[in-house]
């Protein structure tokens, strides 16, 4: 596994730190002690990289815990646009999620209707009221 293999890179040299076959991958940085596990997953609290959820399921293999996952499914280290939203989550590519003038949920980049809310489309027909006038 990825995951236990920089852990273990980042435990070398250093004093107390060491693994354990007994479970899963331990590392601890002052000694093997399972007070120093607070969510007992196997990697002690000063090397865990999503307390409180287990570091070793990572269902999609991106090295991001499930419990820590931004985009389950995706990898999080992909963000093309760079707005802190990976590609398999971004709704909408090549902007940034986060501007959204009108507050309507859909990112200025993709706003079909800038300044009315996209979602009232009282007629139906694909186009939002605040843009048939």
């Amino acid at each position: 596994m990825v995951l236990g293999s920089l852990l273990s890179l980042f435990c070398l040299g250093l004093s107390g730190c060491s693994s354990s076959s007994s479970t899963n991958s331990t590392f601890c940085i002052g000694g093997e002690d399972a007070t120093l596990d607070a969510d007992g997953d196997g990697f002690c609290d000063a090397v865990d990289i999503c307390p409180g959820f287990d570091d070793s399921i990572d269902a999609d293999e991106d090295d991001i815990p499930d419990g820590c996952d931004v985009c389950p499914g995706f990898d999080d280290s992909i963000d093309a646009d760079e707005d802190g939203i990976p590609d398999g989550c971004d709704v909408c590519p090549g902007f940034d999620d986060s501007i959204d003038a009108d507050e309507d949920g859909i990112p200025d980049g993709c706003d079909v209707c800038p300044g009315f809310d996209d979602s009232i489309d009282a007629d139906e027909d694909g186009i939002p009221d605040g843009c048939e006038r």
